[in-house]
């Protein structure tokens, strides 16, 4: 009888450590198969390559392309609405822009017929962005930097880091690379590019930031879509330019070449207009 007590009073005791054995080994969470690598930052190097590969700029210099553009009237601080899309824009025709991507140097031209601040009788113009490779400010070299070609060749020139991200449900793998220590920012810190890569190995997006008297750190990011073949290089069809969180500058690409042979003449700035320059 006494053997029968002794054994029920133990059973309880027994119970209730086998349950806290199990509860403290399934709280133990096991990472599934191939997790860790699915984890791990990506190979900066081997993804750079790819992009080099997809975009058949391996040995690309210069590239000159050409189609139609367009332009937030004035600025986008100028506009009748706080918040973007901004529907006032200038169609600009006969668009081209050239960059040496060695220099670096970008010219880009094209025909407008717009109205100015106050809406006066719109006149025919002359649109002009000018980046000589002696105009080493970031606000203007950034214009270079931020198209694929110009992101891949500072990729390649300043070191590359990598890592993923997630943007409105897209999984991207982002290429990282800082400006060089002799291009800052007037806090002495160097500026940051980041490339939003996609799973065709081909930039989607590309940003920077840029300090701004009314904006701050200003953030700036142009969108590609819709790539092509132009004799074996990748061009964007569409390319967006944004700031302030909506588009201001686009250009709908038609034609395009790789390394011009009349590269001199193409970033060659056409003459001024009258006495006081293109208007």
């Amino acid at each position: 009888m006494l053997r029968r007590v002794l054994l029920l009073l133990l059973l309880p005791a027994v119970a209730l450590f086998g349950c806290t054995n199990g509860g403290d080994s399934s709280s133990t969470t096991q990472p599934a198969s191939g997790s860790a690598a699915s984890s791990a930052a990506p190979d900066a190097n081997a993804v750079l390559n790819d992009v080099v590969a997809a975009l058949g700029a391996g040995n690309l210099t210069s590239i000159t392309y050409s189609g139609t553009a367009w332009r937030i009237r004035n600025s986008f601080m100028q506009t009748p609405n706080a918040s973007p899309p901004w529907p006032s824009r200038d169609e600009i025709t006969n668009y081209r822009r050239t960059i040496d991507l060695t220099a670096p140097a970008s010219l880009a031209t094209g025909d407008t017929f717009a109205q100015n601040l106050f809406l006066e009788p719109a006149v025919a113009g002359r649109y002009t962005q000018n980046i000589p490779a002696d105009r080493t400010a970031w606000s203007q070299q950034l214009e270079i930097w931020l198209t694929p070609w110009g992101f891949v060749q500072g990729a390649k020139s300043n070191g590359v880091t990598a890592s993923r991200q997630t943007v409105d449900g897209t999984q991207y793998t982002v290429l990282s690379w800082q400006s060089p220590a002799t291009q800052t920012a007037p806090s002495g810190l160097r500026y940051t590019v980041n490339g939003y890569i996609g799973a065709d190995s081909l930039p989607a997006r590309v940003e920077t930031w840029v300090e701004d008297p009314f904006m701050g750190d200003f953030h700036i990011v142009q969108v590609y879509s819709g790539y092509r073949d132009f004799g074996g290089v990748k061009v964007p069809a569409t390319i967006e330019q944004q700031r302030g969180g909506g588009g201001i500058f686009g250009v709908n690409v038609t034609a395009a070449m790789a390394n011009p042979a009349d590269l001199t003449a193409l970033l060659a700035p056409p003459s001024p207009v009258g006495p006081g320059g293109p208007p």
